[in-house]
């Protein structure tokens, strides 16, 4: 295989004719690969390899056509690919058992991608509050340069003007402070505060990670205030630090955490893990996902946490 020292991916400021029935909301690429192998790409007829540093934004965490995901997914193609959430998936009952126990939680809510396990996240940090008797308690606070999706919940959780711009009303009842400043986000809680939403690491624009004194001083602060701690690991989560979950470096538990992205290999699947206490309002009606936890997701994303969540190969992470 031929591996070229210098790609050259090119792009166009106008977009080509090709690309006229897409709504133009990405910058017009003007390459377009056929195949993947391993971190490479290759063009139609090519076999000169170009290093794929997007892995899909941070999607092929085991990298393209990974031979056991292909496997499995072209098994489970010939069994069974969808049947909705009326009937049950025995695949995501065993997946959300494994994941729940590796988050330190207890239930799963299974969707299709990472902003969609944040807005069961919001939804879920109000609803546990109102079903409480606290139904003023329905602002969340979010912490500058995060990114949450592009959801209308999660544009507002992270309340990048650039993203809300248009889109959102006066008061969405989202409160932001600066990431890792302990002082501003204690002077933001306010008896209306029903949960906090961060990014363990946030990646929008670099690469921060939250302090260790901050997040468990946080965690600290919503235990005192009786409020919600979510995490969003859709990003930095499934063994992108060395271990499956980034907030496991900290020793800090949250009460709910959004997982994605790499929980699929590249298969849309997202997840909203949470606590039995928190997640006890998400009861019948209160949310749902046409095609979330469907056979072929549930059985691509557990294959990749059975190769992930190895000792062995976590070993490999943190050392290579």
């Amino acid at each position: 295989m031929n591996h070229s020292a210098h790609p050259s991916v090119k792009t166009t400021s106008t977009y080509p004719e090709s690309r006229k029935a897409l709504f133009p909301t990405y910058g017009p690429p003007e390459e377009a690969f056929t195949r993947g192998e391993g971190c490479y790409l290759f063009k139609e007829g090519e076999s000169e390899g170009y290093l794929d540093f997007f892995a899909g934004i941070a999607v092929n965490a085991l990298g393209h056509s990974h031979p056991e995901l292909v496997s499995v997914l072209q098994e489970q193609a010939g069994k069974l690919w969808h049947v909705s959430n009326a009937l049950r998936v025995p695949q995501g009952e065993e997946l959300a058992q494994r994941l729940a126990g590796i988050a330190g939680l207890d239930r799963v809510f299974f969707g299709n991608s990472g902003t969609e396990a944040v807005e069961c996240g919001l939804k879920m940090m109000r609803r546990f509050h109102f079903d409480h008797g606290r139904p003023e308690r329905d602002r969340i606070i979010g912490v500058n340069h995060a990114f949450h999706g592009r959801t209308h919940g999660g544009i507002c959780a992270a309340g990048n003007p650039e993203h809300t711009k248009g889109f959102i009303g006066k008061d969405e009842r989202f409160d932001h402070v600066a990431f890792n400043d302990l002082p501003a986000l204690e002077a933001a809680i306010t008896d209306h505060t029903a949960g906090i939403i961060i990014e363990t690491v946030q990646g929008e624009g670099g690469i921060f990670p939250a302090r260790t004194d901050y997040l468990k001083s946080v965690r600290e602060l919503c235990d005192k205030h009786g409020i919600l701690l979510m995490l969003d690991e859709v990003q930095c989560g499934v063994g992108r630090t060395g271990k499956f979950f980034a907030f496991e470096h900290y020793g800090v538990q949250p009460d709910v955490v959004a997982s994605a992205k790499g929980l699929g290999g590249g298969y849309p699947v997202g997840a909203c893990i949470a606590s039995k206490a928190v997640s006890d309002s998400m009861v019948i009606g209160t949310h749902g996902s046409t095609y979330g936890g469907g056979p072929m997701a549930m059985a691509v994303a557990s294959k990749v946490v059975d190769i992930i969540d190895d000792a062995e190969f976590m070993a490999h992470v943190t050392t290579s």
